[in-house]
């Protein structure tokens, strides 16, 4: 039995909060269904990289 599995971070810029932080989801999509979750932790736009779908630096929070 093959199953496929994709996981996938990112910042969705929609909800950017008041501080101007936005915050990282996660996609868990196993055969085709798909699930999102948020992490409970927000990050500045200018830090996220989209390509990597990681944070930009080597600081603790990255």
């Amino acid at each position: 039995m093959n199953t496929k599995l994709s996981i996938l971070f990112y910042a969705k810029r929609a909800k950017t909060n008041t501080e101007g932080l936005v915050p990282i989801y996660i996609r868990v999509t196993v055969d085709g269904e798909r699930i999102e979750l948020s992490t409970k932790r927000f990050t500045v736009p200018e830090k996220w990289h989209i390509e990597g779908s990681c944070m930009k630096g080597t600081s603790a929070e990255a």
